[in-house]
């Protein structure tokens, strides 16, 4: 990187090299090793997004498609929100696959605390656990004897002192578990501590009702990447690495 561009703000230099990619003529994309075939759909509730990598050259894919279906985020406190993803990878030689596999694909539930909103830098949670219950009122008490579908959480603390947090399941068991029920309760709960007893730090509700039937979409996404495709050279992009 040249010292010109090392003072430029790291979101300028990114949009500069976006828009340089995107002004490249077709012989020079044809070049590139690797092409990036790519989709994004909104919607009411979210958005679809779906890519493809190809070779440069000849337009043979090089890896599997990959379709994620992002929520819209939802406030659940002062500078605290959540949203949830859809992801699955179709695997590259499932030429004769027709449909999506729920046990395949996985739900992302993802939490950001703002630290500007919230006033203060914030710590990291350490060992959380994310709880799904069979019930649709956030407000409710659960102890450490209820019915619960869990697993661990990640969490990364970014430059800001902001806090992003994620964990994941898979739909399939996501969806029996919630069988009959429009949406789980979630709870982020610590623990346990020397008494066996969790603690709830934040709880919301995840819409089961909305998962239902949502990878139907994915055999359309793949029909549409497979036009394109099919048009590399003018149909698909450079992929655009930038250092930090």
């Amino acid at each position: 990187m040249s010292k010109l561009m090392q003072h430029v703000p790291r979101r300028i230099r990114v949009l500069a090299v976006a828009l340089l990619a995107a002004a490249l003529p077709a012989a020079a994309q044809a070049a590139v090793s690797s092409l990036a075939c790519g989709l994004w759909s909104e919607e009411a509730d979210g958005a679809w997004d779906a890519v493809r990598y190809v070779d440069g050259a000849t337009g043979a894919t090089e890896s599997r498609d990959t379709y994620q279906w992002t929520s819209k985020q939802v406030s659940f406190g002062t500078g605290a929100s959540f949203s949830w993803k859809l992801t699955y990878h179709w695997p590259r030689d499932a030429t004769r696959q027709k449909t999506v596999p729920e046990r395949d694909v996985v739900v992302g539930m993802e939490f950001r605390f703002n630290a500007k909103e919230i006033g203060q830098p914030l710590k990291d949670p350490g060992h959380t656990w994310i709880h799904l219950y069979r019930s649709a009122d956030p407000a409710r008490q659960f102890s450490v004897h209820s019915t619960s579908l869990t697993n661990t959480m990640d969490w990364t603390r970014l430059q800001d002192g902001s806090l992003y947090g994620r964990a994941l399941l898979s739909l399939d068991t996501v969806l029996a578990f919630g069988t009959d029920l429009d949406a789980l309760v979630w709870n982020i709960r610590r623990g346990p501590d020397p008494l066996g007893v969790t603690q709830s730090e934040f709880a919301g509700a995840l819409p089961v009702s909305a998962m239902r039937g949502k990878m139907a979409r994915v055999p359309q996404l793949r029909v549409a990447l497979d036009r394109k495709a099919a048009n590399f050279r003018s149909e698909c992009k450079a992929p655009i690495m930038v250092g930090q």
